[in-house]
């Protein structure tokens, strides 16, 4: 009975044996992954580096060239003075128009060439010219008598031309607005009428049975031709063919004091059915 006897070990006494085992396992692994880190980290290279902080450089100064003021522009030279002419020159010694000393012996009509001598002294030369008048600033106008002369302080006058009167334009004046004769109201005008036409029956009025009165007021003109009509009262399906009818109406001019004038009135149509 006691060969069979089995022999066991109780789970508590295996796992003391192997707890050493496994202390000493995770210390290695603790050590050896603490000091790869450190490794690691040292062997990183956390530099910043130089390259780029270099600030000190050798630079040339730069010549300033001084301003160079631009050449002066070459002026133009002065065109020469003209002596200043004091008396008139002619090409020829021609006689004036107000000189009749010398007849002429035949009729001619072409154009002189050459200017006629002037009243005061002057000097032959190649072309004709006249010395330039002064104008002066300060320059006294006296008449002198009646005879409308005007004459410089110096004493000298000559005739002056009165200037022609230029006539002033006529005034056209607006004619008057020609004043409207007011409308005249004439109350019922069928009687008035030369041409009254009468209205169709519409197929939605006899539908219906619509019928009675309608009165359509009228504007004529002077000719008496109506010019407006509008249905002032009457069943709604029978305004619009009053209106057409009246619009078509002729009447006779109405006359005030000889004279046509516009005039309202009424027209009135009755719509029976039989």
């Amino acid at each position: 009975m006691f060969d069979q006897l089995i022999e066991t070990r109780t789970e508590a006494a295996e796992t003391r044996s192997r707890r050493p085992y496994f202390v000493v396992s995770a210390l290695a692994v603790g050590l050896l992954a603490f000091a790869g880190v450190i490794i690691s980290i040292f062997a990183a290279d956390f530099s910043i580096g130089n390259a780029r902080l270099e600030l000190d450089s050798l630079l040339a100064p730069v010549e300033v060239q001084p301003d160079v003021p631009p050449p002066p522009k070459p002026r133009a030279p002065a065109a020469p003075q003209q002596a200043k002419q004091t008396m008139p020159t002619r090409v020829a010694n021609m006689s004036r128009v107000d000189e009749p000393t010398i007849v002429p012996k035949t009729i001619s009509v072409t154009k002189n060439t050459t200017a006629a001598r002037p009243e005061t002294p002057f000097t032959i030369s190649k072309v004709d010219s006249d010395p330039p008048t002064p104008v002066t600033s300060s320059r006294s106008e006296v008449a002198s008598n009646s005879t409308g002369r005007f004459g410089d302080s110096d004493g000298g006058s000559k005739a002056k031309d009165p200037e022609p009167e230029v006539p002033k334009p006529p005034v056209i004046k607006d004619p008057p607005p020609v004043k409207q004769p007011p409308v005249q109201s004439l109350g019922v005008i069928n009687g008035r009428a030369t041409y009254l036409p009468k209205p169709n029956y519409p197929p939605a009025a006899i539908a219906v049975n619509a019928g009675g009165q309608v009165n359509v007021q009228v504007l004529i003109d002077e000719r008496g031709n109506v010019i407006s009509a509008t249905a002032i009262s009457g069943h709604p399906l029978l305004k619009a063919v009053a209106e057409a009818a009246a619009r078509q109406a002729k009447f006779s001019p109405t006359l005030l004091s000889q004279t046509p004038v516009k005039v309202t009135g009424v027209i009135t149509y009755n719509f029976n059915r039989g």
